[in-house]
């Protein structure tokens, strides 16, 4: 079977709803279970696909699969993947629709299998001062017409699958996050684990609890997704006009490599491997 393609996009709310073409299903057998994944093609490049949340949106943040995702995407073969994730935002000079990519993460989350790197005789400690690849977030920073001198956007993850209140909020502004999301750990440091080239673009689809007067309600963030979606996709299709023309990533180092085998997308693994 054809091998897959080196880029992943993990579409995170509000972006599973995408027309891709000559899209391709297949579910992958993982250690950590079954992930089901797209190949398809996106103005005219070849990419894995991945719906964080399952089909028909059916995990709720606390249950993604992370490091069934990532051992899919590394063990296909895929070397860069990007991600989306829905935001509320806790610095007010945010807005609902804004595209941001993310530089940093602090991680609140709490019980989540956070690593690959979990069994006797696998001690092994991941740097992560650059979690987000510097290349492919410069990248799509020119792609959503973010300039290249605004500050560095701090990503607070979440439990969930609750909101924030309003005195977490104000915490989380305290220790210098802008956004807060649910989603973004352990996926990022487990991309890092992999050697994974990886970069988000936050969606901005609300004020945090406490900076606007209204509760927040989900059928606000889906409107506001549903108007960022056709901006996404444009700014994810001049990302891979610049992708074309860029020389591969030296930032991302590799990961110990006898962790994932690579695999063709039956399942099966390589011939020679």
């Amino acid at each position: 079977m054809d091998l897959s393609p080196d880029l992943a996009l993990i579409a995170g709310t509000g972006i599973e709803a995408w027309p891709f073409e000559q899209a391709r299903s297949y579910v992958l057998p993982t250690p950590y279970g079954d992930v089901g994944l797209q190949v398809a093609r996106f103005a005219g490049e070849d990419l894995v696909v991945i719906a964080r949340h399952g089909p028909g949106h059916s995990l709720p943040p606390h249950r993604v699969n992370s490091r069934g995702m990532i051992w899919a995407l590394k063990s296909l073969g895929v070397t860069k993947v990007v991600a989306s994730s829905a935001v509320g935002a806790v610095d007010p000079a945010l807005h609902p629709g804004d595209l941001r990519v993310i530089d940093d993460l602090i991680d609140f989350t709490r019980q989540r299998p956070l690593t690959f790197f979990d069994a006797p005789g696998q001690v092994r400690h991941v740097d992560m001062t650059a979690a987000y690849c510097p290349m492919l977030s410069r990248l799509l920073k020119k792609a959503i017409g973010q300039p290249a001198a605004a500050a560095p956007l701090v990503y607070a993850a979440m439990e969930g699958p609750r909101f924030e209140t309003p005195a977490e909020i104000r915490a989380l502004a305290q220790l210098g996050a802008h956004v807060v999301g649910m989603t973004q750990a352990p996926e990022v440091t487990l991309a890092r684990e992999a050697g994974l080239c990886y970069s988000a673009v936050a969606v901005v689809t609300n004020p945090a609890a406490g900076l606007a007067k209204e509760p927040i309600e989900e059928s606000a963030i889906y409107a506001v997704l549903a108007k960022a979606l056709d901006r996404f996709q444009q700014s994810f299709a001049a990302f891979l006009g610049e992708l074309s023309r860029v020389a591969a990533c030296q930032s991302c180092p590799d990961a110990e490599a006898g962790l994932f085998p690579l695999l063709n997308l039956d399942g099966t693994i390589q011939k020679g491997v």
